[in-house]
């Protein structure tokens, strides 16, 4: 028997040169083993966590259209109920609202087909010159029993942006408002140095100071 270099191998080299390999097989097979268990494991929590932003993704999709639904609910009911003893200019409001409303859900409807579509990651946002002050008049219109006091600092502020996405979220701070504010909300639009801004003022205990970072998670909800 002879190494690599053509030189003879001293006696009984040769049985530990193969219980070296196959120590070496046998690292490699619990190496690749403990590999194959972490990526076996890590494709179940993936799952399960898909599983789990998909469970918390319909309740966020609930509670968007909760609000518009219930305007419309509501205004219809009205409007079977109470229409022809209701004044022209009320019902004129309440058909307004109804159509705007309607319209507002058709467009969430349309983002939902978008992000179920496996190649679509994002949402269109247009980018359009949006009346701060009208974009909260149209909000708390459409709001059921539920009318906060609005304060501008001035009579139009525009800004650039997406007016149904900024329904959305304004519609969104209202409703936390109203349920984790005690009742007296309040709504400040306004513009300082070149930026429009809108502000939901409650008078709720507010959030936990260790805990303000998590309202930027998604679909977290900090009861109480």
């Amino acid at each position: 028997i002879t190494d690599s270099a053509g030189g003879s191998l001293p006696a009984g080299a040769a049985p530990l040169q193969r219980g070296v390999l196959t120590s070496l097989l046998i690292v490699m097979s619990w190496y690749l083993a403990g590999l194959l268990h972490q990526i076996e494991a890590r494709r179940r929590a993936d799952t399960e966590k898909l599983l789990a932003d998909k469970d918390e993704f319909v309740a966020s999709v609930g509670h968007e259209l909760r609000t518009p639904v219930t305007a419309v609910v509501g205004f219809a009911e009205l409007l079977r109920d109470a229409g022809s003893d209701l004044p022209d200019d009320e019902r004129t409001v309440m058909l307004d609202v109804l159509v705007r409303q309607g319209s507002e859900l058709v467009a969430m409807l349309e983002d939902l087909l978008v992000m179920a579509r496996h190649d679509s990651k994002t949402l269109a946002v247009a980018r359009v010159s949006v009346n701060l002050r009208a974009q909260v008049s149209q909000t708390v219109e459409a709001l059921v029993d539920r009318r906060p006091i609005i304060r501008s600092s001035q009579a139009d502020v525009l800004v650039e942006g997406d007016p149904l996405r900024g329904r959305q979220i304004l519609r969104n701070l209202l409703t936390n408002a109203y349920r984790y504010g005690n009742g007296a909300v309040q709504i400040e639009t306004g513009a300082e140095a070149g930026i429009g801004s809108v502000r939901v003022l409650d008078d709720g205990p507010g959030l936990p100071t260790n805990q303000e970072a998590k309202v930027f998670e998604p679909y977290v909800t900090l009861h109480g």
